[in-house]
């Protein structure tokens, strides 16, 4: 695998003497850090600094919530007792101003200093708000990225028979579901032709789209937004879009998409792109300072080349490489690609790799499309790139195995382009050993 940058890891303290370790952000890349070092190091002065007062939550289950189809015990994907035995220095509801680099020291809102000798910047993303949008300060307005958004959301509900969801990606069309599902009238109102465009093509897309809309669901797609409009006691009435379209709504949710969050290392000269640049031991470009999760860019296996990917899984084995590492036990990170898996409107999809893009070099099968079933592979060459599955997605681990395989054989090629291929028929397609 290739260097992401040239730095080399700095593996001096090799687990030995103690070490103090800080890690910013507690949800999947933080708190898979945070494992793996108590593993490693039993001893070791480990502190989790949060700037949300709840930690250890799913938010991919914050949909969930709002649409009551689980409790809020549910969203936790680790106990109290489980963080206890994990015996961290927890702060919580603190955020990160600054990380002085030459003292080593991280600076909190609240004018503590905090001490490390290995940091972790797993801070995550945060919500995308677009600019020159009049009236989104206020009442009404409301973004869907932690667990206290949720909470104000589902506080009000009882209030409330129409909603304006801004944006057409995974949390608007999820939102949309659960709030329609309480009885609320809801609109999506999107900038992109079709919905969930970073990873389904139109096609799929226009099947899922045809199905919310049977469901109650308001599609308004290709529009920008332009205001939020008010009444004169500053109660909000609904939004317009910029060819002057008005929707009504009691509420709005902004969800257009996020960044990744690391504001706070703005005067520490660390490499940034989109992201925070790591090499494959997940290390910045200064010695000591790891990052991981939606504030890192990553290798993407698929593509060969460096990507961000905002993804749980994705978050979850960064964090636990950057750990090893951070304990002085070398182990690179292997990449990953897009995967998503998921169920709309009643029905499951599962999207990996290059799937929804006609970029020059991808050759693209379609070998199922009846209305409620399709199924899409695209090719590089003799590689998988990517494939969609929906409606049957009972096929897509033995899929997504020869999407990490590499070049494929002339006869795996030809038996998966098989419009009658089996699961029995694919599964010995994959080399032992993958």
């Amino acid at each position: 695998m290739p260097i992401l940058s040239p730095n080399a890891p700095n593996l001096a303290f090799n687990g030995v003497i103690s070490v103090n370790y800080v890690i910013i952000g507690a949800s999947a890349a933080g708190l898979s850090a945070a494992e793996t070092l108590r593993r490693l190091a039993p001893d070791a002065e480990i502190t989790l600094i949060s700037r949300e007062k709840e930690i250890a939550y799913s938010r991919c289950l914050l949909t969930y919530l709002l649409s009551g189809t689980i409790s809020r015990d549910d969203i936790y994907f680790r106990s109290r007792e489980a963080l206890a035995r994990l015996n961290l220095n927890i702060v919580s509801g603190t955020e990160v101003k600054g990380v002085n680099i030459e003292k080593r020291e991280v600076s909190l809102s609240d004018g503590r200093q905090v001490h490390y000798d290995r940091l972790l910047a797993a801070s995550g993303a945060s919500p995308v708000i677009p600019d020159g949008i009049k009236g989104v300060s206020g009442q009404g307005v409301y973004t869907l990225r932690t667990l206290e958004d949720a909470d104000r959301i589902t506080k009000n509900l009882g209030e409330v028979s129409g909603a304006v969801i801004l944006g057409d990606g995974l949390v608007s069309v999820t939102a949309a579901q659960a709030l329609n599902s309480r009885g609320v009238k809801v609109t999506i109102v999107g900038i992109a032709p079709h919905i969930l465009a970073t990873f389904l093509d139109r096609r799929s897309a226009e099947i899922l789209q045809e199905k919310l809309t049977a469901s109650g669901i308001e599609l308004m797609l290709g529009r920008t937004f332009a205001e939020v409009r008010r009444g004169a006691d500053g109660k909000l009435k609904g939004v317009a879009a910029s060819d002057g379209k008005e929707f009504q709504a009691d509420i709005v949710i902004i969800a257009v998409g996020v960044k990744p969050e690391f504001s706070f290392l703005k005067d520490s000269g660390i490499n940034s792109d989109r992201g925070l640049t790591v090499n494959e031991y997940l290390e910045t470009s200064v010695p000591g300072i790891y990052a991981a999760g939606d504030v890192a860019q990553g290798y993407d296996r698929v593509r060969e080349t460096i990507a961000w990917q905002p993804l749980w899984p994705n978050a979850v084995e960064q964090g636990r490489t950057a750990g090893y590492n951070m304990a002085g036990v070398e182990k690179c990170y292997g990449g990953c690609t897009n995967l998503n898996s998921l169920n709309i409107a009643g029905t499951p999809v599962i999207c990996v790799g290059q799937a929804n893009t006609d970029r020059p070099g991808l050759e693209s099968f379609v070998l199922s499309d009846n209305g409620s079933t399709y199924e899409k592979i695209v090719f590089a060459g003799n590689k998988l790139a990517g494939f969609i599955l929906l409606g049957k997605t009972e096929k897509a681990g033995v899929i997504t195995s020869l999407v990490y395989q590499g070049d494929l054989s002339p006869t795996q090629k030809e038996k998966l382009l098989n419009r009658k291929f089996s699961y029995t028929s694919l599964s010995g397609l994959t080399p032992v050993g993958n």
